[in-house]
């Protein structure tokens, strides 16, 4: 029996007595550092991006993952606290109001833009004064659409040249207007045109003189050149002229002496007062009533070419 004790399974056992096996654990390698201010690395990523992506002009513009960094930290600053919220069908005034509120100016003062930006065309178009009223009907209108101040100038300048546009279009029509009443005029009354257009002057200054309120009316220069406002003051002066002064007196109104309708009165005068004198046949005149009676026509002659010499 050998000296050493049998045990069960004691063959089988392993000798503890062997020598171990000593294990290592691996040493960790250290990261190589990332250089984020390289260019030729953040290219390489820009590649690996969608064609739509890469394209973009922020994308394209920007040089390294550093600058990338600051862009996205500025944009959040630039963002602030307000955030808006999409906008609902289920929203009511409350939550449409506080919506707007976040892109309108502060306690809604909009700033009137000091220029306008029209197009060349509009160069020398006199700008129109709009009124205190207007102005703020159109920021009322502006803060209602919840529109920012930039939006606010695109509306002013807007509202502007369609101001300038309208006027441009009323001052072509007048003058379309007045000159076709001209044409009219000239057509019917012909070579009496401008004594009778000096006769309607002097009817409607005399008479305003008692009417105030006429040239009120004819402010309106359709109305001052309408056929039928000249054709009633013209017919208005050959009524009025038996109450006027006759030629040669001191008249306070606008039909004296030196007017058409004046000339007119002496004409009519001399013409009343030497009728016989005027149609007699000279040869069967003295010598006095012959050179009375040239002396007549020559003043007569002398009236008319004053009367048309004014027109």
């Amino acid at each position: 029996m050998s000296d050493t004790e049998a045990t069960l399974g004691g063959a089988l056992a392993e000798d503890t007595t062997s020598e171990a096996t000593t294990t290592t654990a691996p040493v960790a390698e250290s990261s190589p550092a990332v250089d984020f201010a390289n260019e030729d690395m953040y290219r390489q990523f820009v590649d690996t991006l969608p064609d739509d992506v890469k394209g973009s002009q922020v994308i394209q513009e920007t040089k390294d993952f550093s600058s990338l960094a600051n862009q996205l930290l500025n944009a959040q600053s630039a963002l602030g606290k307000k955030r808006l919220e999409a906008p609902s069908d289920e929203w009511g005034d409350d939550k449409w109001e506080e919506f707007y509120s976040i892109m309108r100016p502060e306690d809604d003062e909009y700033s009137i833009p000091d220029e306008l930006n029209l197009p060349e065309e509009f160069a020398d178009a006199t700008i129109p004064e709009f009124s205190d009223d207007a102005l703020q009907e159109l920021v009322d209108f502006a803060g209602g659409l919840g529109l920012n101040q930039q939006q606010f100038d695109m509306l002013y300048n807007r509202w502007a040249q369609m101001s300038v546009e309208g006027n441009q279009l009323v001052a072509q029509d007048q003058a379309d207007t007045l000159k076709t009443f001209k044409t009219t005029m000239q057509a019917e009354w012909q070579d009496d045109f401008d004594v009778n257009l000096q006769n309607s002057k002097e009817a409607f200054t005399a008479l305003s003189q008692e009417i105030p309120e006429l040239n009120e009316l004819i402010s309106d220069p359709v109305v001052a050149n309408h056929p039928a406002t000249l054709k009633l003051f013209n017919k208005l002066s050959g009524l009025i002229k038996d109450t006027l002064p006759v030629a040669g007196s001191n008249p306070p109104n606008a039909f004296g002496s030196g007017t058409v309708q004046g000339i007119r009165n002496a004409i009519q005068e001399l013409d009343e007062s030497n009728s016989e004198l005027i149609l007699s046949n000279p040869a069967n005149l003295n010598l006095a009533d012959r050179a009375k009676r040239e002396e007549i026509l020559a003043k007569r002659a002398k009236l008319y070419e004053t009367m048309y010499g004014q027109s």
